[in-house]
């Protein structure tokens, strides 16, 4: 299991396809709570999403960090491990940011939310 999250790091640090990927591969195993301690054992991964559900504009790749997030807080041992790497302050940022977003495309009469937008919205909240 340590082998193959290894195997994303280069694809977390790549381009932004390799990047969603590499989250992709990762939320795909999160449905087994044991594959869950695997993932919030290892800092520097729980890190790498941490930085990128921040650093990175792209609302796919923040809605699949996301999923993974709401994932590891359903289990209540890893919530002190989501409080140590800031999830919680990391996702109220991301809200904002993504709400001051929404106030730019309203300014331009559009669409105030994507579904994607919407259910993202959903999962931070869930995951607070």
């Amino acid at each position: 299991m340590d082998e193959s999250i290894e195997l994303l790091f280069p694809d977390l640090y790549g381009t932004l396809s390799d990047k969603v990927a590499a989250v992709t591969q990762v939320a795909s195993l999160c449905k087994d709570v044991q594959v869950l301690e695997h993932i919030v054992e290892h800092n520097q991964l729980m890190s790498a999403f941490a930085r990128l559900l921040e650093e990175d504009s792209n609302v796919e790749m923040s809605f699949i960090i996301g999923k993974v997030l709401l994932a590891i807080s359903k289990v209540a041992d890893f919530h002190e491990i989501l409080a140590n790497h800031r999830v919680g302050a990391t996702i109220l940022r991301v809200i904002g940011l993504e709400l001051k977003r929404v106030g730019h495309r309203l300014d331009m009469k559009s669409q105030p939310f994507t579904t994607r937008q919407e259910h993202f919205f959903f999962i931070c909240l869930s995951i607070l």
